[in-house]
């Protein structure tokens, strides 16, 4: 029977073991549900229904994929202009007139 380090760190010490099973009894919240909680938190004047959460989910999701595409759009750019400068060596000791 072969025991990994985490079944024999479990066995020597049970309380690890309940406090696993916690764990896995957790339900875990959503990103929907974590961003409610911060809004309604920050802004507990304000009525928030579940779908201006899901509108200003959606706006930061989108924003987060621009930054992504301008992300990837930059390096492929630089990448390009590396490429191009150092296959083109280029003299900049140009005689003067």
């Amino acid at each position: 029977m072969d025991c990994g380090k985490e079944t024999l760190r479990l066995i020597a010490n049970p309380t690890l073991l309940a406090n696993e099973k916690k764990r896995q009894n957790v339900v875990r919240d959503t990103f929907h549900d974590k961003l409610g909680n911060l809004l309604k938190g920050e802004y507990s004047d304000v009525y928030l229904s579940d779908q201006t959460v899901e509108k200003i989910r959606a706006v930061i999701k989108n924003e987060i994929n621009n930054l992504m595409i301008d992300r990837i759009v930059n390096e492929c750019l630089e990448s390009c202009i590396e490429e191009v400068i150092n296959q083109n060596k280029f003299d900049f000791c140009l005689p003067f007139d």
